[in-house]
């Protein structure tokens, strides 16, 4: 499918702007409803501001007050949106005749103040400390430093530290974690966690290399060599763990152990 890109003038505020990519895998609005009086700008469609390749176009997204999203929607499920103060969407030039790259754009979600140049491409980028990219899906929310969904690609890479809350529906614990890196499937629709991760959840205290969420589901899949989760002095492993996050419950499957304390 080849890309498809429209834009729409808005009158949300005085910058906003939205730009909606129309890709194989989802469909991404972004949307600026910055304040230009805050210092917000939307400027599409620039050329020149990539120096190894002068065809692609930048589309530069900034509210340093707050106020630029991309919400990535399928066909069904749970939509998911990216918030940040700088989004820039890279996109190749579209050549009358010639065959387009399908999903051929880029797009990069930073925590970052700057200014702008003449043609105004971005100048001194300055990343905030600690940078806040944040992912929301549904009742959870991850928070990392980067968002970055490469040309041709249907899995966008969320640069850590990664901390992540997961509200519960019901009287459940809220389930917290914390990774190393996130990787989120567009087409699934979904977010795996990767690198020393650890889940706290009341009292269970999991630990995994790798943590699947399906967040229409409810259940987290952990992985690892073993994966490991604690409920006070209670404790077992398993190569695969299937956790409930309503219930708190814990299924493990393959190379299964365990120790428990049965009191009297």
């Amino acid at each position: 499918m080849v890309v498809g890109v429209s834009l729409l003038a808005g009158a949300l505020a005085q910058s906003a702007t939205r730009l909606l990519l129309t890709r194989s895998d989802a469909d991404i609005e972004i949307v600026n409803a910055g304040l230009a009086s805050e210092g917000a700008r939307s400027i599409l469609r620039l050329s020149g501001c990539v120096e190894e390749d002068a065809s692609l176009r930048s589309n530069l997204f900034y509210a340093p007050g707050g106020g630029v999203t991309a919400r990535i929607a399928r066909g069904e499920g749970e939509d998911a949106v990216v918030a940040a103060p700088l989004m820039i969407v890279l996109q190749p030039e579209v050549v009358e005749g010639e065959v387009q790259v399908e999903d051929g754009e880029t797009l990069e979600a930073l925590d970052a103040s700057t200014g702008f140049g003449r043609p105004p491409c971005l100048e001194e980028v300055a990343w905030a400390s600690p940078p806040r990219v944040v992912l929301e899906q549904g009742r959870t929310t991850a928070v990392g430093a980067r968002f970055f969904l490469d040309q041709g690609e249907d899995v966008a890479i969320m640069d850590g530290p990664i901390a992540l809350t997961r509200l519960p529906q019901g009287d459940g614990p809220t389930v917290e974690a914390t990774a190393e890196g996130l990787r989120y499937d567009l087409e699934a629709g979904r977010s795996t966690l990767s690198g020393g991760v650890q889940v706290t959840a009341g009292s269970r205290v999991s630990e995994a290399e790798e943590l699947e969420l399906d967040e229409e589901a409810g259940v987290a899949i952990l992985t690892g060599n073993p994966a490991v989760s604690r409920d006070g002095e209670d404790e077992v492993r398993g190569d695969r763990l299937v956790y409930d996050l309503e219930t708190n419950d814990v299924v493990v499957e393959g190379r299964v152990r365990g120790s428990f304390n049965l009191g009297e």
